[in-house]
């Protein structure tokens, strides 16, 4: 699906994987097999051995990501954020309808990497990301710029009744029921902090709209999951 080259400054990766290969985290084999090596290396050139990888559980823990995690691949942290000052050292969240979202600090030189669905939203993981870049590498919001990635959006992700509830600011009404807008929901928390406006990009692709993105809402339990990475390079 491409990256942010445009929007980030050149010594930032990124890279959103399409459908084409399915890089769901297996319990038994956490290592990348080889057609997702081969993937990796191809679009980017990566590292397979230093990807930081998480067990995501839809919640708004941040993960550190610090030299000593390159040698403890076996123990996966509960998190939902990764977030780093290495270089050369790319973080990863996989997703199949919820929102990547990647952070770039460009005064403090570090990143951010989110996996917000609508749980994650709601416990405002990204704001917590934010916070957690703050007390680390004493990062300002206006320094930051923040970039969405593919993911469910309003035109498609119909929910229940009580989501008003939950995100009154950010459900679209329409004659079948309500939907809500992920997008909305993590920009206007963004906002909130002090993120600039014109530091924000999205990149508008609809997972369950667009046929080269997976797609849990479309797909149900068959779907695989795309990956998202970012590093700063050297």
């Amino acid at each position: 699906m491409g990256s942010f080259r445009d929007f980030f400054p050149s010594d930032v990766r990124t890279l959103v994987s399409d459908r084409s290969i399915n890089f769901a985290l297996n319990e038994k084999q956490l290592d990348f097999i080889p057609l997702q090596q081969q993937y990796l290396s191809s679009q980017l050139g990566l590292s397979i051995e230093k990807i930081v990888n998480i067990r995501q559980v839809h919640s708004n823990h941040v993960m550190i990501a610090t030299s000593e995690h390159l040698h403890d691949k076996r123990a996966l942290r509960k998190a939902d954020a990764v977030v780093t000052n290495l270089y050369d050292v790319p973080i990863a969240v996989r997703t199949a309808d919820c929102l990547p979202i990647f952070i770039y600090d460009f005064k403090q030189k570090c990143i951010g990497l989110v996996h917000a669905g609508w749980r994650g939203s709601q416990k405002k993981v990204g704001v917590h990301t934010l916070n957690v870049m703050k007390k680390h590498w004493l990062c300002h919001p206006k320094d930051l710029l923040v970039a969405f990635g593919p993911g469910i959006r309003d035109c498609c992700y119909q929910v229940g009744e009580e989501f008003k509830n939950y995100f009154p600011e950010d459900i679209t009404p329409k004659s079948n029921g309500a939907y809500l807008d992920l997008v909305s929901v993590n920009k206007r928390q963004l906002l909130e902090t002090g993120v600039l406006k014109d530091h924000i990009f999205d990149c508008r692709i609809c997972t369950c709209c667009d046929p080269n993105c997976f797609s849990y809402r479309r797909e149900g339990e068959k779907a695989g999951r795309m990956i998202s990475l970012m590093m700063i390079q050297s």
